[in-house]
């Protein structure tokens, strides 16, 4: 699935579930205000990925990502104002990103991970053992 069609997916979805609740004011502002803010999440994530690539996590992997929120959360806890290189909200945005890419790491989806290698021979496999039934199936 690309992105088009991912994101298109999940915009069906979240409008599906944004009428089943349209007569709860609330309900609809909050999810609404929410989305707003993982979308600056995401422009987070999107920055600092251009600009760190992704060695910086695959070299400390899951560890690495649960070092790197610590010290997020840190520097909000003591922040007060703005920082030099990086706002307070900018900085609540990355640290929301950072479970996130934990989670990607554990499954496999970071690259250059030995979890990436492990879940890329896991997909290799599932999809040669597919074809290997499709060919059994054509011989049969």
């Amino acid at each position: 699935m690309n992105w088009s069609e991912l994101y298109t997916e999940i915009a069906g979805e979240v409008q599906r579930r944004l009428m089943a609740h349209q007569a709860e004011e609330q309900w609809v502002e909050t999810v609404t205000k929410f989305m707003v803010h993982q979308s600056r999440a995401l422009l987070i994530f999107m920055d600092r990925h251009s600009k760190y690539g992704t060695k910086n996590i695959a070299i400390e992997g899951h560890t690495g990502t649960m070092v790197r929120l610590t010290d997020k959360i840190q520097r909000i806890r003591h922040g007060t104002g703005n920082f030099t290189d990086e706002s307070i909200d900018d900085a609540h945005y990355d640290a929301s990103n950072y479970p996130l890419i934990g989670l990607m790491v554990l499954k496999g989806q970071w690259p250059d991970t030995d979890a990436d290698k492990e879940g890329r021979r896991r997909a290799i496999k599932l999809e040669m053992d597919r074809l290997q039934k499709e060919l059994d199936a054509l011989e049969g």
